[in-house]
């Protein structure tokens, strides 16, 4: 792997591709926190941070010495980009991603998802689909 030399590591691409369990894995074998930024932004009940208080904990996770972020959150990439060393870029088929986020709302009845945020339970709409169709578009 070219990634053990990082010390902060960007992880983007299409909901569904298998970010956040990349980053898990990733964090295993390299030793690095890994931090979700779903389970940051969303508060219980799927409320969005205020955007002055997510700016200043994004500034905060950047600042860190060592990190695995995972995460898109366009507002927020220039912040992470001016720090991070290495950006892996899930680069996936739509198919596949939509087949992502469908796998993980069936398997998300028995369990949360680790990078889940509290009060937040798994779900899949119309507007989370269409962003997963689009996002290479």
């Amino acid at each position: 792997m070219m990634l053990e030399d990082r010390q902060r590591i960007m992880v983007i691409g299409s909901g569904g591709a298998g970010k956040s369990t990349f980053a898990r894995q990733l964090a295993a074998m390299t030793g690095l926190p890994v931090i979700h930024l779903d389970r940051h932004y969303w508060q219980p009940g799927w409320e969005r941070t205020p955007t002055e208080e997510w700016h200043t904990m994004v500034q905060e996770f950047a600042a860190g010495s060592e990190w695995i972020i995972d995460g898109n959150y366009a507002n927020s990439l220039p912040l992470r980009v001016q720090r991070c060393d290495a950006i892996v870029f899930f680069d996936f088929p739509r198919l596949v991603c939509l087949s992502g986020v469908i796998r993980r709302r069936l398997s998300a009845r028995t369990a949360s998802r680790p990078d889940a945020a509290p009060g937040c339970p798994e779900r899949l709409d119309v507007g989370f689909l269409k962003w997963v169709w689009s996002y290479n578009d």
